[in-house]
C-alpha cells in the first residue's frame, strides 16, 4: 500500500492544478430522509465518562468549501469526513479529495437515478458511493461547476477507489455522538433548516413551531456540554456564520435532525 500511494502521489504531480470554481452559492436542500432499516449497523462505542467538551484535534478551518451552485451538501460532507479521518488516523492518503467525482455518481442509476438533474441524495446512498466506488482526489476531477456532469476522466476512475470508506454506522442520539467523536470519528448529520440556519450571520436557535424548508448535510467534529451544542463544519464558504464553522444546539437536534452516521476507513 504504501509503495502504491507514493506511485499515485507521484502521479498527481504530472497534472496541472486546476482552481475550483463552485459557481454562486445558491442554499438549496440537497438530503432527504430515507428508510429506516433495522440491518443497518449501529454505533458501539460506550465510554464510561464523557468529557464536558471535546473536538477531535484538527483545524477545521481548512476543511471549509463552498459548495456554490450545486445540490452537492452530501458529496461535500462525506468527502470532508473521510479526509478528516485520514489525516487523523496519519495515513498516507491525505489528500484532498473530490466532491464533484463523488456527486456524478451519486445521481447515477445505481444510486439516486437523478443525473443528469442537479439534486440531492440521502445520507444512505452519499455513504454508498463512498464504500462502493471511492472519490478520486481532487486535482484528478476539478470541482468546476460547468463541468460537474461531464464524466470523469480515466485516472480519476483508476485513482478513486484508493479513497474508500469501510463500514458505515447509524449514529442514533446526542450521547452516541459524543461518544464517537471522542474516538477521534467525525460524525455526518443531516438536518432541516429553519431561518435562523439559512441566515449566513447569527447564532441557530431552534423553537417549537419553526417552518422548515429542506435538508442539509454536514460535519460534526465536536461538542461543548456548557453550550449545550455541537461543533460544526458547513459547506457554504467562509462567509457563512464564523467563517464557514458553526454551533448547533442539542435542541436543534432533538428536533430537526434528519440522521447521523459515522463510518471506518477501508
Amino acid at each position: 500500500m504504501k509503495i502504491k500511494t507514493r506511485i499515485i502521489k507521484w502521479l498527481l504531480t504530472l497534472f496541472p492544478q486546476k482552481e475550483r470554481q463552485p459557481g454562486k452559492l445558491k442554499k438549496m436542500f440537497g438530503i432527504s430522509k430515507d428508510t429506516f432499516d433495522v440491518r443497518d449497523y449501529k454505533t458501539s462505542v460506550q465510554l464510561a465518562v464523557i468529557p464536558l467538551k471535546y473536538s477531535i484535534p484538527i483545524n477545521p478551518l481548512r476543511y471549509v468549501k463552498n459548495q456554490g451552485s450545486w445540490i452537492s451538501c452530501g458529496a461535500h460532507a462525506i468527502t470532508t469526513a473521510l479526509e478528516i479521518s485520514h489525516e487523523l488516523n496519519k495515513t498516507n492518503l491525505q489528500l484532498p479529495l473530490s466532491e464533484r467525482y463523488h456527486y456524478y455518481y451519486a445521481r447515477q442509476p445505481e444510486y439516486s437515478g437523478q443525473f443528469p438533474k442537479n439534486v440531492g441524495m440521502t445520507s444512505r446512498n452519499m455513504l454508498k458511493v463512498a464504500q462502493k466506488i471511492g472519490i478520486s482526489p481532487e486535482k484528478l476531477c476539478p470541482y468546476i461547476s460547468t463541468e460537474m456532469n461531464d464524466k470523469p476522466k480515466y485516472f480519476a476512475e483508476q485513482f478513486a477507489g484508493t479513497w474508500k470508506i469501510g463500514p458505515y454506522f447509524r449514529v442514533n442520539s446526542i450521547t452516541e455522538a459524543k461518544e464517537t467523536l471522542n474516538s477521534n470519528k467525525p460524525v455526518l448529520i443531516g438536518v432541516y433548516c429553519n431561518n435562523s440556519f439559512l441566515s449566513l450571520s447569527g447564532e441557530i436557535t431552534y423553537k417549537k413551531g419553526d417552518i422548515t424548508k429542506g435538508g442539509h448535510e454536514f460535519v460534526i467534529y465536536g461538542y461543548d456540554d456548557v453550550s449545550q451544542s455541537f461543533l460544526c463544519i458547513n459547506s457554504w464558504g467562509s462567509g457563512y456564520k464564523d467563517k464557514g464553522l458553526m454551533s448547533l444546539p442539542y435542541d436543534y437536534v432533538e428536533n430537526l435532525a434528519i440522521d447521523m452516521w459515522t463510518f471506518k476507513l477501508n
